[in-house]
This record gives C-alpha cells, sequence and structure tokens, in this order.
C-alpha cells in the first residue's frame, strides 16, 4: 500500500555554472564520475545499478535551464525523481543548487534506503566540483562563487 507524503528531498550546492552541473545528469561521460562507472545513457533512458540491483530512469522531462524529470525504474515498482537546478543566489553566478525530490515510495524504510544511497552518490558528486568543501549559506558571500 501506498503512503501518501512519504517523500525524499536532498540538496547539494556546487561551485559550478548551473549549465556545467546539468551536463552531470543527462551526460554518460559525466554521470559514470559520481552515479556509476557502468551507466549507460541514451536519448530516454538512463541504465545503472544500485548495490548491484538493475535500475533505469526514463527521461520525462528535460528543461536545459533549470530542471529533469525521471521515472526510476527498479523490479519492484516506479518513482517520481525530480532534479532543480537553480543560482545559489541573485548574486551568484558560479555556484549552482541543485534540490533532488524522489517520490512514490511505500514507507519509511524504502525511502531510508534510497536516502543513503542518494546521499553517498550527492557527495561524490560534490566533491567532483568542490574538493572537500561544503558550500554554507555564509560561503554565498565570496567573490569565488560570483
Amino acid at each position: 500500500m501506498k503512503i501518501d507524503g512519504i517523500f525524499l528531498m536532498e540538496s547539494v550546492r556546487l561551485k559550478s555554472y548551473r549549465s556545467t552541473a546539468m551536463w552531470n545528469f543527462t551526460r554518460e561521460d559525466k554521470l559514470r564520475t559520481w552515479l556509476d562507472k557502468e551507466c549507460v545513457v541514451n536519448d530516454k533512458n538512463i541504465a545503472f545499478s544500485i548495490n548491484g540491483k538493475a535500475v533505469s530512469m526514463d527521461i520525462v522531462k528535460k528543461d536545459y535551464d533549470d530542471q529533469i524529470e525521471y521515472v526510476l525504474n527498479d523490479d519492484e515498482r516506479s518513482y517520481s525523481l525530480k532534479v532543480y537546478m537553480m543560482n545559489c543566489t541573485s548574486l551568484t553566478e558560479f555556484c549552482t543548487q541543485i534540490n533532488f525530490i524522489q517520490e512514490g515510495f511505500v514507507d519509511s524504510d524504502e525511502r531510508d534506503y534510497y536516502k543513503a544511497f542518494w546521499n553517498e552518490k550527492l557527495d561524490k558528486l560534490r566533491e567532483n566540483f568542490n574538493g572537500s568543501w561544503i558550500i554554507e549559506d555564509k560561503d554565498l558571500v565570496l567573490s569565488v562563487l560570483r
């Protein structure tokens, strides 16, 4: 039984232009650096594995400026996955905030399983851009992000 209201939302900030951040969700060479070394990308789909289990993400909507929507399919069910990108502030061009929302969970255990997976992957993405730096609110005034 699907329980309404159980969703996952994660955010990460990258020291990057928004367009460059977007490539990391659409290009195979970029996805292989943080999502899965074996992932396969075509025009409509991204295939990869989660803990050895084959999954795919069908691209439902792609707006190259600020969002991508997927349907993530595993052996058991489908999930809605939305990725929104925006400048961290109106003053920062070289800082992109990614908000990542996954919906369709049956229970909180299932959500926690995906939360651990996506936290690990988004940390890897952040490290690819920022190294060990986690961009906090207080950092948004730094000239390096303008």
